[in-house]
């Protein structure tokens, strides 16, 4: 995945809930994509949009 950059909502909240969410992006992006940046195919730990994830599959 060249020139892709990943980030979170920021939108709000205490250091402990955007370290949460920084580990739980990191969590789901490495459950779809394995170590040599290819897309795996396993589904996200949490997909924010299941049906658009099922159209890749």
């Amino acid at each position: 995945m060249e020139n892709v950059t990943l980030t979170t909502h920021v939108g709000g909240g205490a250091l402990n809930t955007r370290i949460n969410f920084e580990l739980n992006a990191m969590e789901n992006i490495l459950a779809v994509v394995g170590d040599d940046g290819q897309f795996t195919g396993a589904e996200p730990l949490a997909p924010v949009n299941t049906k658009a994830f099922q159209s890749l599959t």
